[in-house]
């Protein structure tokens, strides 16, 4: 695969400011990055475009918004605001979307989690579109659904995101989240225009934690046969790595992005 066609997402190597990580990305030859909102909320939007262009990168996409489901009006409206005001940085920074995590499920109401979700969408739809930004709601595994997403599956997610038809709302295809999903390979390939970004990172047989993720090609996930499916669907956008793991964040990231570079280059596919 062309490396053109890689993004490293900021938390892959988190002790890195942004700054730091667009200087070593492009260094690399790496043109695409997954931005992290934390990250940048000490520059301007211009500086950080700037800071982008004068190292010829992309913020492939902006990390993240949502978190819709509060137990109160006013903490679902306040998490509406925020994503229009992270939706407006998105736009100014010129990344290619945002990603949205929907936020847990509520106590014993799962189903009137994601009516909020949908809820919080029937504003914020319009908004990106009167502004011109993207969103791409993301399926986390449902071991988080009561800490972080109670969108569990990739078919929940796109069922979700056609039921308003809009083209500033996509999905992100997180492999390490939803490689797991009954026929998934069916779903990747009936994504066609939905499909926004898609975010890479390995299962570790080892532990049941979610963030002890594995580089690309050291666990057992198929990536390479489902990074096959979504070829064949007609995506040519970039793969995100996207790694949540205390030991590669303090190891090497020289190594760190040699590994992941020799893994993107070897996979056996058109770029």
């Amino acid at each position: 695969m062309n490396i053109s066609r890689l993004s490293i997402s900021q938390i892959t190597t988190n002790n890195w400011g942004f700054e730091e990580a667009v200087r070593n990305y492009a260094s690399r030859g790496i043109t695409n990055m997954g931005v992290w909102v934390d990250k940048i909320a000490h520059l301007k939007n211009s500086e950080v475009k700037r800071i982008l262009n004068d190292r010829g990168m992309t913020a492939f996409n902006l990390c993240f918004a949502g978190l819709f489901t509060g137990d109160t009006r006013e903490k679902r409206d306040t998490a509406v605001e925020t994503t229009k005001k992270t939706l407006e940085v998105a736009k100014e920074i010129d990344a290619g979307f945002l990603l949205i995590v929907s936020g847990p499920t509520l106590p014993r109401r799962l189903e009137e989690s994601r009516d909020h979700v949908r809820k919080a969408l029937e504003t914020l739809v319009p908004f990106a579109e009167n502004i011109g930004a993207k969103m791409a709601l993301e399926a986390i595994h449902p071991i988080d659904i009561s800490r972080w997403c109670v969108i569990v599956t990739m078919a929940q997610a796109l069922g979700i995101v056609r039921e308003f038809s809009s083209p500033s709302l996509g999905v992100l295809l997180d492999l390490y989240n939803i490689w797991w999903e009954p026929g998934i390979e069916e779903i990747i390939g009936d994504l066609k225009k939905d499909l926004l970004g898609v975010h890479v990172a390995d299962w570790n047989p080892e532990t049941l934690k979610v963030d002890s993720r594995l580089l690309p090609g050291q666990g057992v996930i198929p990536l390479e046969r489902l990074i096959k499916k979504v070829e064949m669907s007609g995506y040519r956008g970039c793969y995100d790595v996207e790694i949540f793991n205390e030991k590669i964040w303090s190891d090497n990231y020289d190594r760190v992005l040699a590994d992941i570079v020799n893994w993107f280059k070897g996979l056996e596919m058109k770029s």
